[in-house]
C-alpha cells in the first residue's frame, strides 16, 4: 500500500500509511503526506468478479463531491483500482444513534440531495433487483446457504415492487458508509 501511496495521493516526500479495513471488495486506509491526510481505497481481485463499474463509480463520486455529499476526489483511477479522497473527520453513527428521529430526518434529507443530482452520461442503469441478481450469482461462487437464502428472499420482494423515476443512488448505504463530521457525507459509493 505504501508504494501506491507515493504514487497516487498527491504532495511530495514521504508517506505514512494505515490500514483502516480490508473487505469483499476494497482494502482502506489512511495516507498522511505532506501535512494533509487522505483516504486510500484500493480495489480487491474479487472486485472485478462482482462485477463493479470503477469507470462509473469516478462520475458519480465526482457528481457527489461537487454537491457536497461525499469527500473530494484527488485521483480516481478505475484502470488500477485506486481511489484517494481527501480524509473525512469524523465517525460512523452507532446503530443506536442512526434510530434518533433528528438523524433519521437528516439522512432523508441527504438522500434527497443524492436523489436529485444530474445523473452523469452516459448513464448506468441498474435496477434494486438487477443488484441482488448480480451479488447473488458472486454468492454461488462462495456457498453460503444464509446469504442466499436472504438474496434471494430480497430479489423476491424487489421484483413485486415498482420502480421509482432513475435517480442516482449510493448503492451500499448503511450507516457505516455515513461519516458524521461537521455535515453529513457519504463514503463507499
Amino acid at each position: 500500500l505504501e508504494e501506491l501511496a507515493l504514487r497516487w495521493v498527491p504532495g511530495e516526500g514521504p508517506v505514512s500509511v494505515h490500514t483502516l479495513a480490508a473487505g469483499l471488495v476494497n482494502e482502506s486506509c489512511r495516507v498522511a503526506r505532506a501535512g494533509r491526510l487522505y483516504s486510500l481505497r484500493v480495489a480487491t481481485v474479487d472486485s472485478l468478479q462482482l462485477g463493479l463499474d470503477r469507470q462509473w463509480e469516478c462520475k458519480v463520486l465526482a457528481c457527489a463531491a461537487a454537491a457536497g455529499v461525499a469527500p473530494t476526489i484527488q485521483c480516481c483511477q478505475p484502470a488500477q483500482g485506486v481511489l484517494v479522497a481527501d480524509w473525512v473527520p469524523g465517525r460512523a453513527w452507532t446503530a443506536a444513534e442512526i434510530r434518533e428521529p433528528d438523524n433519521v430526518h437528516a439522512m432523508a434529507q441527504l438522500l434527497r440531495r443524492v436523489h436529485a443530482l444530474r445523473i452523469p452520461q452516459p448513464a448506468r442503469a441498474m435496477s434494486p433487483a438487477a443488484w441482488v441478481a448480480q451479488y447473488s450469482a458472486a454468492l454461488a461462487e462462495r456457498p453460503s446457504a444464509e446469504l442466499r437464502a436472504a438474496a434471494d428472499t430480497r430479489l423476491t420482494l424487489l421484483a413485486a415492487s415498482p420502480l421509482p423515476t432513475a435517480v442516482l443512488c449510493h448503492s451500499d448505504l448503511h450507516r457505516l458508509n455515513v461519516a458524521k463530521g461537521d455535515r453529513l457525507l457519504l463514503l463507499d459509493w
